[in-house]
C-alpha cells in the first residue's frame, strides 16, 4: 500500500460529506408537510441503556466504575482512580470490546485498549451496551464481547443551563506498616485523599446550540490495604492529576437534519508503580485531543433515504519514563438507510481508519483499515423480523467476511424472544504487532484473533416488572497472548478458548409497605446473575480438563434496591465476584469478594448533597494480581443546577 492511498481514502469521505450538505442546501421547502421516516425495526440485540439519570445518581467517577455500579459489569482494576482499568462483557476485556464514543471507535490502535479516565461521568448523555458479537447496530469491527457506546452531550434545549459539582473522597486513616515494615502512624490528610470538581455548561436558542464540560482531579490514592500476610500497608506512588474540557455546537438543518461538532481534551500526570506493592513508581503525562463532525440526515434525498456521516480525528501523546511517544488517528464512518417498505428495511455503510505512531519504541508504523457492511430487515410479519447482516474487513490485500444473523419474535406485547448466530474478528493491535523496547517485542506475523458465537434471549416486561435471560456460547481461536522468552517478552497465538452461560436480569417497581409510606414514595429493585464457564483448550486441552481463562470468574451477581422520597433518594448496592485464575495453568487464584456500597442523596432547591460510601464493609480485594484495591471509602458532594 503507498503512502498516498489512505489520505486519498479520507478525502473521499470528506467528499461524501460535501455532497450531503449540498444536497440539504439545495432544498428550498420549507419543514412543514414533511415526512420523516422513522428508524429501522427493533434489532435483534439485547441492548441496555444507561441513561443521564442513572449517570447522575451513580456518584461514579470513571466510567469504569459507572459500569460496575449500574449493571453490574465485572471490572478488572490496577488500583485507585487514574489507574488502568478494563471492563469485562462475556470473559472479554477491553481490548476485545468496543468502545465507540458517538458511534465512532475509541479502543487504541496501539494496545486496543480504552481509557477509562478520558471521558468524564458529567459530560455523557447515555452509555448503550451490546453484550456478545452480534451488534448490527453500529457493525463495529472487533467486537468479540459486545460494543458500549458512550453518547455524550446532546442538542440543548432552549435558554441557559449552568451546573456544577464538587466532591471530596477519604479513606480510614489506619495504623500500618510501611515499607521498611516499621510501624506507622494514622495519615489524618487520607481524609481529604481525593478531591474532584466539574462545572458545564449548555445554551440554546433557534437553531443552535452549544455545551462544554470542565472537570479537574486531584487523587492520591493513599488508602489502606492488607497484603498477601494479611499486614495492613498503605498505598503509595500511585497519584494521579488530571483534567478535561468537552465542548460541543450542535446546529438544526431543514428536514430534522443536524450537523455537530465535538471535541474532548484530556490532560494526566500519574505516578505508576511498578508492582502493586513496590515502594518505585514511573512518571506518566498524557495528552489527548479528540475532534469529530458529525453529519445525521434523516431525510437524505427523500422520505425513505437516511444518512450519517462522521468524520473522527484522535491525537494522543504520552510520556513515560522519559520517553514518549504520538499517535495520530483518523476514522471516517458513513452509515445510509433504506426504507421501501414498513417491512423492508437496508442499512449500508462504510468506515475507515488510518493510524500513525511515532515512538522511540518503533520506527514510524503506520496502519490502514477499511470496512462495508451490509444489512437487510425483514419482517414477514409484524411479530417476525429477520436481520441478516454481512461485512466486509480489508487490511492491506487481506479481506474477511464477517457475517450475522439476528431472528426476531414478539410472542406478545410485553414478550419478545431474540436470537442471534455471529462471526467475531479482531486484527492485532499496533503494540503486538511492531512494540519493541528491549523488553517487549512485537511480532508482525501474528494472525487475527476469530471465532463464531450465538446467543437466545428472552425478554419480559409489563407495568412494573421487566425480566430478561440469555443463553450464549462463543469460541475463539489464535487468541493473542504475552508470554516470556527468555529476558523478553513476545506476543503469540497461543490462546484458543471456549465460553458458554446465561445471565438474567429484573427490575421491578415495589409497593411501599404502609409503614413507610410517610417516607418512601416510590421503591425499585433491581436483580442480576451471569454463569460464565470459560476453558483454555490450548496445546490440546480439552474441555474436561477444566483449565479456565485467566480472570474470568464464573459467578458475577449483584443487587440495587432504590427508595425515593421526592427530594431524595436511598441506593443500596451490592456487587459480587467469584474466584479467578491469574494463569493459563490455573496454579494460583484471587479469592472471591463481595462489595455493598451506599449512595444518599438530597435535594435542597437548586443543591444537590450526596454521600456515597464504596465497599461499606471494607473487604479486602484484588481483581488483578498484587494489585490491592481500596478498601471503605466515602464521598461526600454537593452539586449544583441552575436552568
Amino acid at each position: 500500500m503507498t503512502r498516498n492511498q489512505p489520505i486519498l481514502r479520507f478525502l473521499l469521505f470528506v467528499f461524501t460529506t460535501l455532497v450531503l450538505v449540498q444536497a440539504i442546501q439545495a432544498q428550498e421547502l420549507e419543514d412543514e408537510g414533511v415526512t420523516i421516516q422513522a428508524s429501522p425495526p427493533q434489532d435483534t440485540t439485547a441492548k441496555k441503556v444507561v441513561s443521564k439519570e442513572d449517570i447522575e445518581k451513580s456518584g461514579s467517577r470513571d466510567i469504569a466504575e459507572l459500569l460496575q455500579d449500574t449493571l453490574n459489569l465485572g471490572t478488572l482494576s490496577y488500583g485507585g482512580y487514574g489507574n488502568s482499568a478494563s471492563a469485562n462483557l462475556r470473559g472479554f476485556d477491553a481490548q476485545r470490546v468496543a468502545f465507540l464514543v458517538d458511534g465512532v471507535l475509541a479502543n487504541s490502535p496501539v494496545t486496543g485498549g480504552f481509557d477509562f479516565a478520558v471521558i468524564a461521568p458529567e459530560s455523557i448523555e447515555s452509555i448503550e451496551v451490546i453484550e456478545g458479537g452480534s451488534d448490527s447496530s453500529f457493525n463495529t469491527s472487533g467486537a468479540l464481547g459486545g460494543v458500549v457506546n458512550i453518547v455524550t452531550a446532546k442538542k440543548q434545549a432552549p435558554g441557559l443551563r449552568v451546573n456544577g459539582s464538587l466532591s471530596n473522597t477519604s479513606y480510614l486513616p489506619v495504623l500500618f506498616m510501611d515499607n521498611k515494615d516499621e510501624s506507622a502512624p494514622r495519615q489524618w490528610q487520607d481524609l481529604a485523599d481525593s478531591q474532584r470538581a466539574a462545572v458545564s455548561a449548555g445554551f440554546g436558542v433557534g437553531k443552535h446550540s452549544l455545551s462544554a464540560n470542565l472537570f479537574a482531579t486531584r487523587a492520591a490514592n493513599h488508602f489502606p490495604f492488607r497484603d498477601d500476610n494479611g499486614i495492613v500497608r498503605r498505598k503509595s506512588n500511585s497519584e494521579v492529576w488530571d483534567a478535561g474540557i468537552a465542548a460541543g455546537y450542535t446546529r438544526d438543518l431543514p428536514y430534522s437534519a443536524v450537523v455537530s461538532l465535538k471535541t474532548n481534551v484530556y490532560f494526566a500526570h500519574k505516578n505508576i508503580p511498578r508492582s502493586g506493592y513496590s515502594d518505585d513508581f514511573d512518571e506518566q503525562e498524557s495528552r489527548s485531543l479528540r475532534g469529530t463532525l458529525l453529519f445525521d440526515m434523516p431525510r437524505a434525498f427523500s422520505d425513505q433515504w437516511a444518512a450519517e456521516l462522521t468524520l473522527d480525528y484522535n491525537f494522543l501523546n504520552s510520556i513515560f519514563a522519559g520517553d514518549g511517544q504520538s499517535l495520530h488517528h483518523i476514522q471516517a464512518v458513513n452509515r445510509w438507510t433504506w426504507f421501501p417498505t414498513e417491512r423492508f428495511v437496508l442499512k449500508m455503510g462504510a468506515d475507515y481508519s488510518f493510524a500513525e505512531l511515532l515512538s522511540y519504541n518503533t520506527e514510524t508504523r503506520r496502519t490502514s483499515d477499511w470496512g462495508v457492511y451490509l444489512t437487510v430487515y425483514i419482517q414477514p410479519h409484524r411479530q417476525f423480523l429477520i436481520a441478516p447482516s454481512i461485512k466486509a474487513v480489508l487490511r492491506e490485500e487481506l479481506i474477511i467476511p464477517v457475517p450475522k444473523l439476528g431472528l426476531l419474535w414478539r410472542i406478545t406485547d410485553g414478550l419478545s424472544l431474540k436470537n442471534n448466530y455471529y462471526r467475531s474478528f479482531k486484527h492485532p493491535d499496533m503494540e503486538d504487532l511492531y512494540w519493541d523496547d528491549g523488553v517487549m517485542t512485537g511480532d508482525p506475523n501474528l494472525k487475527s484473533e476469530d471465532g463464531w458465537g450465538g446467543d437466545v434471549a428472552l425478554s419480559f416486561k409489563k407495568d412494573y416488572l421487566a425480566v430478561s435471560g440469555a443463553l450464549f456460547a462463543q469460541w475463539t481461536r489464535d487468541s493473542i497472548h504475552w508470554y516470556p522468552l527468555g529476558d523478553t517478552w513476545k506476543p503469540q497465538n497461543a490462546g484458543e478458548a471456549a465460553f458458554w452461560g446465561c445471565k438474567v436480569e429484573a427490575n421491578a417497581t415495589l409497593p411501599v409497605p404502609l409503614i413507610l409510606q410517610t417516607t418512601f414514595k416510590t421503591a425499585k429493585l433491581s436483580l442480576s446473575y451471569q454463569l460464565l464457564e470459560s476453558r483454555l483448550l490450548t496445546g490440546g486441552a480439552l474441555w474436561d480438563d477444566n483449565r479456565r481463562i485467566p480472570y474470568t470468574p464464573t459467578h458475577i451477581a449483584g443487587f440495587a434496591l432504590e427508595g425515593n422520597w421526592g427530594a431524595g433518594l436511598v441506593i443500596v448496592s451490592g456487587h459480587f465476584e467469584s474466584e479467578r485464575f491469574v494463569d493459563t495453568a490455573n496454579a494460583r487464584e484471587l479469592a472471591p469478594f463481595f462489595l455493598l456500597n451506599l449512595n444518599v442523596r438530597q435535594k435542597i432547591g437548586s443543591l444537590t448533597l450526596f454521600a456515597v460510601v464504596h465497599n461499606v464493609l471494607n473487604a479486602s480485594y484484588q481483581t488483578f494480581i498484587d494489585y490491592p484495591l481500596p478498601g471503605i471509602s466515602g464521598t461526600l458532594g454537593v452539586t449544583y443546577s441552575a436552568l
